[in-house]
């Protein structure tokens, strides 16, 4: 299931974090603006640093669509594709 809200503090908190350490650009193309933090694992439950990385949304769907052959894939595909 995709969440629309925020995960808490403690997400904002290491959100801010991974932000602050890509430099608030995306890890992918280096475009500022319109950033998400990425879990590489695609494991919302694993926060650890090196599993983080900043993307643009437009590299985060790229990733989403990437697994398009699965169901998480293909919902985020879906879920990010409204937003843009």
């Amino acid at each position: 299931m995709i969440r629309t809200r925020t995960r808490g503090r403690k997400w904002d908190l290491i959100r801010r974090r991974i932000l602050d350490r890509d430099g608030w650009r995306c890890a992918r193309c280096g475009r500022p603006g319109r950033l998400e933090v990425h879990h590489r694992d695609h494991d919302r439950g694993n926060d650890a640093p090196e599993n983080l990385e900043t993307l643009c949304r437009g590299c985060h769907l790229a990733e989403h669509d990437r697994l398009a052959d699965h169901p998480e894939g293909r919902a985020w595909r879906e879920f990010w594709r409204e937003l843009l």
